[in-house]
């Protein structure tokens, strides 16, 4: 039986990147976003593949949804992998950062990972074990003017994701995460950002989603066996300089 994996954020972007690479490498997945009408979408390419899909709406900014997220999952075979990768930000100054932008970034970026984690592991270690990888950001180990909310929530995902490591290694369960820098996605060409970081990368170029979704896939394929509550900068060497 192929690997069953929960890739969230999967309408578009680096998830449904990863989600289509983790089906290319032989997973059941479930793609899932709040999206009804791009998951469908983004769904249609990959089953006219051949692949194996299920997609399900999911609101994972809620408990309710992270937890019905997992039962679906559970209803669909033994959950071996998660893919976190949902996630979204808003800009705003300190001084005019108020509460409901604040609890939105906790929602969709920190809360979704405990909830989503603790939801899945918990499961894993009671079928034989899995593995997870959250999506963190560079953002987490940087100042951030504008986007300290966001930069607060990754730098909590980061955390979180080494202390659930802790607890969940002795009942088979890796956790990582990827912090992604400056990435080749619609929404960052559309926004017209990665000019202004291109340059102080040593690489001198932005990662495209595949290469992401590659660093994502060893994570939790069989060839990492050593590696758990490491978060991994996937950023062209920006978090460097």
């Amino acid at each position: 039986m192929s690997n069953l994996a929960i890739v969230t954020g999967a309408a578009g972007g680096i998830g449904l990147t990863v989600a289509r690479l983790f089906a290319e490498r032989g997973c059941h997945v479930l793609m899932s976003d709040i999206d009804q009408d791009r998951l469908e979408a983004a769904s249609i390419g990959l089953v006219s593949a051949g692949h194996s899909i299920t997609t399900m709406v999911a609101d994972i900014a809620k408990r309710t949804g992270c937890e019905a997220l997992v039962e679906r999952a559970a209803g669909l075979g033994n959950l071996t992998i998660l893919a976190h990768v949902a996630g979204d930000y808003t800009k705003a100054a300190i001084a005019e950062l108020d509460d409901a932008t604040w609890d939105r970034m906790l929602d969709i970026n920190l809360r979704s990972t405990l909830h989503l984690m603790r939801a899945a592991a918990d499961r894993m270690a009671a079928t034989g074990g899995g593995q997870i990888v959250n999506f963190a950001s560079i953002d987490a180990y940087r100042a951030m003017p504008t986007l300290a909310h966001y930069a607060a929530a990754k730098a909590g995902v980061v955390s979180l994701t080494r202390s659930f490591a802790a607890e969940y290694g002795p009942k088979g369960v890796l956790i990582n995460a990827v912090a992604p820098g400056p990435v080749a996605t619609e929404r960052a060409k559309r926004e017209g950002w990665l000019a202004k970081y291109i340059p102080d990368t040593p690489l001198r170029r932005s990662a495209e989603p595949e290469d992401i979704a590659e660093v994502a896939w060893f994570l939790v394929s069989p060839a990492n066996r050593c590696i758990t509550g490491e978060t991994v900068v996937a950023s062209c060497g920006l978090v460097m300089v």
